[in-house]
């Protein structure tokens, strides 16, 4: 009996590097995968591959928990790395005059 192929419906993907993308997709056998696909250039063309190691996702209860915890993630990030502000104004961003 041959192996029944497994597919991958494409839901979302975003721009994760300069030549890497995250592609989050449903798995026809079940749950959803996280991959990296790495573009290419080759002479005048682009190839698109990719990379071994995908994320597996057993269904959308762990795929909401993985989402809440990136959300986490940038909170903390945010927390950890803010500027201080006043009167409006993120004082790292003002160019000193000469």
């Amino acid at each position: 009996m041959p192996k029944e192929k497994i597919e991958y419906t494409e839901l979302s993907r975003c721009r994760i590097s300069s030549m890497k993308s995250a592609v989050i997709s449903e798995c026809s056998k079940g749950g959803f995968t996280i991959a990296q696909q790495v573009d290419i250039p080759d002479d005048e063309t682009l190839s698109s591959v990719f990379l071994k190691g995908a994320l597996h996702v057993k269904g959308r209860s762990e795929m909401r928990a993985f989402a809440d915890a990136i959300d986490v993630a940038i909170r903390k990030f945010d927390a950890a790395h803010e500027t201080e502000e006043e009167d409006g104004i993120l004082w790292d961003d003002v160019e000193e005059k000469k």
